[in-house]
């Protein structure tokens, strides 16, 4: 029974009408139902080595409660707010950002640029065909060397994510996250969504804080990355 105990993920609950508000999966490994940029304020300068997300393009998706189609001003104000704080936050700050808003963060100067190459990707491009890559900026300190500043990974669904709207190919982004880090590490994704980040780190044995505002993805990324964890703790 005491094993049992300690492999079950634990529930804290919220001050506030008993609302569950963060899951502790064990291993270093704990997601927050907060607002990121509320959160991060309250976080200790350099606490963690890494933060690594994939934020809100303001494309127009239909998030479940998200607004992703903010006034244009308003969404980059945003951005900088919570980036600045990631920037305080972490040693090393790496996003993929979307083509379309390659502009707004080139301008917040990034130290350089991966490319993630997907050969089997059939988002339209404005030059008339298929957009193959996916840009992924990085800020910050160098944790490891990068031998190839492109990487290719073919993309494929994931039947237990699919109720999110852009879930990120677990495969392909847990092969991004042991590039840019060795274990022991800490690492931060203030937009956990479909709790991709937190499942890659448990995989990749790295501590692991998450943030999701929404309370239905923050559920479904709950058991999504119990069923993950669950799985280890039986071997």
């Amino acid at each position: 029974m005491e094993a049992e105990k300690l492999n079950k993920p634990q529930e804290q609950p919220c001050n506030i009408h008993d609302v569950v508000c963060s899951m502790d999966f064990g291993n270093g490994i704990i997601l927050y139902n907060d607002d990121c940029l509320q959160a991060l304020r309250k976080l200790n300068d350099k606490q963690f080595n890494l933060a690594i997300t994939d934020p809100p393009y303001n494309v127009g998706r239909l998030y479940n409660e998200h607004d992703d189609e903010m006034p244009l001003l308003e969404y980059e104000n945003w951005c900088k707010d919570w980036f600045n704080e990631l920037l305080r936050v972490s040693e090393t700050v790496v996003m993929t950002i979307g083509y379309k808003n390659l502009k707004f963060w080139m301008n917040l100067d990034p130290k350089h640029m991966i490319i993630w190459h997907k050969p089997n990707q059939n988002s339209p491009s404005p030059l008339g065909g298929f957009n193959a890559y996916e840009p992924v900026l990085f800020w910050g300190k160098l944790q490891k060397r990068i031998g190839h500043d492109i990487f290719k990974t073919n993309i494929a669904m994931q039947e237990e994510a699919k109720w999110h709207n852009c879930p990120k190919h677990l495969p392909s982004w847990t092969k991004l996250i042991d590039m840019l880090v060795d274990k022991p590490a800490k690492v931060l994704d203030p937009f956990t969504g479909s709790g991709t980040t937190a499942i890659a780190c448990h995989n990749l044995k790295l501590e692991f804080t998450g943030y999701e505002l929404d309370a239905m993805y923050y559920k479904k990324a709950c058991k999504r990355i119990k069923g993950y964890t669950s799985q280890m703790a039986l071997w």
